[in-house]
């Protein structure tokens, strides 16, 4: 009497704000989530109108309730087995129907019931599993043996929970409403490995702001259900105002401050009557009172350094389209700028728009105005400089010379990076009136000096005058370099008050009496700080990890190894922090592929690590940060060669330091890294022995032609040529995941996003049905609300549950582990029988 066992049933499971609560099991039907009525092996139907409908998968999800239905249950005898194979040999142990968790309990009513059942929590590794078990009807007294036989591993046994006409019975285990999300979290603590829904419980913040004089700061926080308004008196540390300023689902700009005591921000106002209806808002800290100032308003580009209270806005209308405006908050006047047309735009100081970049076709195009009242003009005619070019074609991305930062203070610099007699991109000043680069402004002996390509470069300027006075750049670990001496005196200041971290400088006022920083290391996910150096004193406003308090977290290690051409590779290693001998070793491979990895902290490596994984990251040749050469060497190769031999000698290296155990080796990755894991997996079957691929390409002439149908045509130019352009028909053979689907005889999980708008999810249906065709150990899970890289809390939860659940059959430690059940079936089909214990397709 088993139904289909899920590691993180819990899915879609929306419980952000679910205090006094219950849980309710729901399943789709006509496109709505509905109750659960009754549950058979066979079937799940649910209520919809008052009549019961069946489902039509046997995909299930948990949500909140606030209703319990009549009656009391009694639960008593549990009895849980967490070893019934204690005596059994390793072989039998590994075999995939092997029953490895045992429950029997008895259940009873104090009043006839009818089509009940039961959901049994529990977790292991962390990951939170639900079993759902048929009970029929209850008679008054009457006890009923409620048994289930689970083939996986189970650390914590959680609560019986008994389910009647759709919703859950009072039990004496839950004899009164109660939050589901603490119960979950609960639940997870007492078992091996960090739980997911809490390193992935982050308290959203929009960037803190500083009041000019120093002595107020601002924020915008999500919590529970709404986007609050936080602003603090910093002398005392007083909670000036805590004010819902919207709902969760509705957009909120950044606040900005227009005097010491006020604020305005955006915010959309619709209501059922008055939709798309988006408002400028001022807040008077001093009087706690709101208004608004001006209708239609989408967005605060800027507020003027020299006049604070006037804005640079831009709004929109249907009718009218988009326009830039400058508005007074204090004398309400407002003066339109310009119609802007699609693309992106620099500001100047005074807030006039000088600087353009549009996509023309398959180029890149920037645009410039000489002076604030001219026209639009090339920037590429102006130049002067032999060699140096902005304007770029698709096609020609990796050898672009420059990428722009800003316009400079005076209007007339722009803050470029360039590598324009260089293999490295050097930070620099163009002059717009010269048409040449001026000065170099600083350049690093190994790393780039960019921001574009996921770069991290971050030019700070002085609040109150031209004046560059730091920036921020990526090496190894980020780094904060200030020009001004005595900010830099400050940098050490807080370096050393916090040390084995690294602290971003977020804003500060011009005086430098006051910064706002934030903190965080590989170990911890942050904390926001108020530093008044002045004072001597360091703040803590927000801290991210504070959930997390108590709990080891493990190590990342920045570290070289050789490729098997003796080329030097970057990557990075998180171990276990109770690491013993050799460990299974989980390879990540990032996406782009012109990104890179970075340190910091990431709860994927934390989750894992705390698993007893080891965590390999690899900045493969053709990963961005490191130089053209470097990117060039993997990228111009044919890509089944260079990228995916980085990446594999990477885990080699670790397996020869003996840290990794050879046969205990997986590769995870989404989107390009997605791809380098069917690849990888294709061309190292010795060194791989399952792999995770999310959002994942599989198919390059569809995703060629899904950038053409919708009309990216730089996105199409570029790709055609990292794909050899007219040797791509040639090359297809190689570098296709689907043409060698054959070749994949490894456990492979696919996830993607229903709604991914850069590599379809018609991808990874065309993979499925290429694999399942010789791969019996094939595994889906597709996620409907999910786009490229926008997935929510619910289901990263899920998707960090599910890789553990996967990685801990396909990864144990015994000779035969890589046997497997029969490939579960597509998202969305019926999945009907027994449950294998594994990840699934239907929930």
């Amino acid at each position: 009497m088993t139904s289909r066992t899920v590691f993180a049933a819990t899915a879609a499971v929306a419980f952000a704000c679910a205090v006094d609560a219950q849980i309710q099991p729901v399943a789709p039907v006509d496109g709505q989530l509905l109750p659960i009525a009754t549950y058979t092996e066979r079937q799940i139907h649910v209520l919809k109108d008052g009549k019961k409908r069946r489902a039509p998968t046997m995909k299930f999800e948990l949500h909140p309730s606030t209703t319990f239905t009549e009656g009391l249950i009694t639960v008593s005898d549990i009895s849980p087995d967490l070893d019934p194979l204690r005596n059994a040999t390793p072989a039998e142990r590994a075999k995939p129907d092997a029953i490895h968790f045992r429950y029997t309990a008895k259940v009873s009513s104090d009043r006839p019931l009818s089509d009940c059942y039961a959901l049994l929590t529990f977790s292991n590794e962390g990951s939170v599993g639900t079993h759902l078990i048929p009970i029929g009807k209850l008679k008054p007294g009457a006890l009923k043996t409620v048994e289930v036989e689970i083939p996986a591993q189970v650390e914590v046994v959680g609560s019986l929970h008994v389910f009647c006409n759709g919703h859950e019975v009072r039990s004496n285990l839950h004899p009164s409403a109660y939050d589901p999300q603490a119960y979950f979290a609960e639940l997870t603590k007492s078992g091996r490995g960090l739980p997911a829904a809490e390193l992935l419980n982050y308290e959203d913040v929009f960037p803190h702001v500083l009041s000019r004089d120093g002595q107020r700061l601002a924020s915008i926080r999500k919590r529970d259900g709404k986007k609050i308004m936080f602003v603090y008196d910093l002398a005392s540390m007083k909670l000036l105002y805590q004010e819902a300023v919207a709902q969760i689902s509705q957009y909120v700009s950044s606040p900005v401050w227009v005097s010491d005591h006020e604020l305005a921000y955006v915010m959309d106002d619709s209501t059922t009557e008055d939709y798309g209806t988006w408002r400028l808002k001022l807040l008077d800290v001093a009087t706690g009172k709101t208004e608004s100032l001006l209708d239609d308003v989408i967005d605060i580009i800027e507020s003027l350094p020299s006049r604070p209270d006037e804005l640079v806005l831009e709004s929109y209308t249907y009718r009218s389209g988009s326009w830039w405006e400058h508005y007074n908050v204090h004398t309400r006047k407002s003066s339109k700028i310009d119609e802007p047309s699609a693309g992106s735009y620099f500001f100047d100081r005074e807030g006039t728009p000088r600087l353009m970049v549009r996509i023309d076709g398959d180029e890149r195009v920037y645009e410039f105005k000489p002076t604030p009242t001219s026209r639009w003009r090339d920037l590429d005619d102006l130049i002067k400089q032999p060699g140096l070019k902005f304007n770029e074609k698709g096609a020609n991305l990796l050898d672009r010379v420059a990428d722009i930062h800003s316009v400079g203070p005076d209007g007339d610099t722009l803050y470029i990076s360039t590598r324009l007699g260089s293999d490295l991109f050097e930070l620099a000043a163009f002059s717009m009136s010269k048409g040449v680069i001026v000065k170099t402004i600083a350049k690093h002996q190994k790393y780039d000096l960019s921001t574009s390509d996921s770069g991290m470069t971050r030019l700070l300027f002085a609040k109150e005058t031209p004046q560059l006075i730091g920036l921020v750049f990526e090496g190894q670990k980020p780094q904060v370099v200030w020009v001004d001496p005595g900010f830099a005196m400050l940098q050490k200041s807080i370096d050393r008050a916090l040390p084995d971290k690294v602290n971003l400088p977020l804003d500060w006022t011009a005086d430098g009496s006051a910064f706002v920083y934030f903190s965080f290391s590989d170990q911890d996910p942050g904390t926001y700080y108020v530093f008044r150096p002045l004072e001597g004193k360091i703040i803590p406003v927000l801290k991210q990890g504070e959930r997390l308090e108590g709990r080891t977290m493990a190590k990342t290690t920045p570290i070289q190894f050789a490729a098997r051409d003796r080329s030097m590779i970057p990557a990075y290693v998180t171990r276990p922090p109770e690491m013993k001998g050799p460990a299974p070793l989980v390879v990540l491979v990032h996406g782009g592929p012109m990104s890179r990895d970075s340190w910091g902290f990431s709860p994927l490596n934390q989750f894992l690590a705390s698993r007893g994984y080891i965590v390999l990251q690899v900045n493969y040749r053709g990963s961005s940060g490191y130089g053209a050469a470097f990117q060039k060497a993997g990228l111009r190769a044919r890509l089944d060669t260079v990228v995916l031999d980085d990446i594999a000698d990477g885990a080699r290296h670790l397996i020869a330091q003996g840290e990794a155990d050879p046969n205990r080796v997986a590769l995870v990755g989404a989107s390009f890294g997605g791809w380098a894991t069917y690849m990888g997996l294709i061309k190292y079957p010795e060194l791989y022995r399952a792999g995770v691929a999310i959002s994942a390409v599989s198919n390059w002439r569809m995703t060629l032609r899904e950038d053409r149908r919708s009309g990216y045509k730089l996105s199409y130019s570029f790709w055609r040529s990292i794909l050899n352009g007219p040797r791509f028909a040639e090359d297809e053979k190689f570098i296709e995941p689907t043409m060698r689907a054959a070749e994949l005889k490894q456990p492979i999980y696919i996830m993607h996003g229903e709604q991914d708008g850069i590599v379809s999810s018609k991808e990874a249906k065309l993979m499925l049905d290429a694999l399942r065709k010789t791969n019996s150990h094939v595994y889906s899970r597709s996620f409907p609300r999910a786009s490229h890289s926008e997935w929510s809390y619910d289901d990263r939860v899920v998707q960090f549950n599910e890789i553990a659940a996967f990685l801990s059959q396909h990864l144990a430690p015994t000779a035969n582990a890589a046997a497997t059940p029969p490939a579960t079936k597509p998202s969305g089909e019926p999945a009907g029988g027994n449950s294998t214990g594994t990840p699934a397709t239907a929930h």
